[in-house]
């Protein structure tokens, strides 16, 4: 599955254990320089063996829509926080 149309991609910043078992939080930083002028219309988060900087690589585990212009003097903290359980 891919994102809608993809024109931006940055390796997660952290990653920390959630409050419970199987729980992850991942965040992503955007800083200023980061995808100026860009219209923000949904993010999404990649895993996978083939995951990589490339646009359509790995498999999307996560998306939002979300709908901002990026601009050089903000920066943009993006955090997923999941639950994993076996079934």
């Amino acid at each position: 599955t891919t994102l809608c149309t993809e024109v931006f991609r940055k390796i997660m910043t952290s990653n920390a254990d959630g409050g419970s078992d199987g729980e992850g939080t991942f965040t992503l930083y955007l800083a200023p320089q980061d995808s100026v002028s860009t219209v923000i219309a949904e993010v999404g988060w990649f895993a996978g063996s083939d995951a990589d900087g490339t646009a359509d690589t790995g498999g999307l585990v996560a998306r939002a829509l979300y709908s901002h212009t990026k601009t050089n003097t903000e920066s943009i903290n993006i955090v997923f926080d999941g639950q994993f359980t076996a079934s």
